[in-house]
């Protein structure tokens, strides 16, 4: 398979639109965006200094169900704390 999602300009437009949503109350937020494939979709890694990430799902969490069932695409936000990342590159 190819990045077909990444290259979309429309699917670029959503993942833009969530990470704004996300930097508006997070402007420290990292992001990592990937295409996945179980299920097929773009996913936005977001890590920022947070101990609980439930919140910023809660920002997201609507959005990125229209985004589904409008556009029949995924394009989901995974909070991640900072040290999560960290972890992930000594790992």
């Amino acid at each position: 398979m190819t990045k077909a999602l990444l290259a979309d300009k429309k699917i670029q437009k959503l993942v833009d639109e969530l990470c704004e949503i996300v930097r508006r109350r997070y402007p420290e937020v990292e992001f990592e965006v990937y295409e996945g494939y179980e299920p097929y979709g773009v996913y936005i890694h977001a890590y920022a200094d947070i101990d609980d990430t439930v919140d910023m799902l809660h920002l997201v969490s609507d959005r990125m169900t229209e985004i589904i069932e409008d556009e029949g695409v995924i394009v989901g936000v995974i909070p991640l704390s900072k040290k999560e990342k960290q972890v992930r590159l000594i790992a």
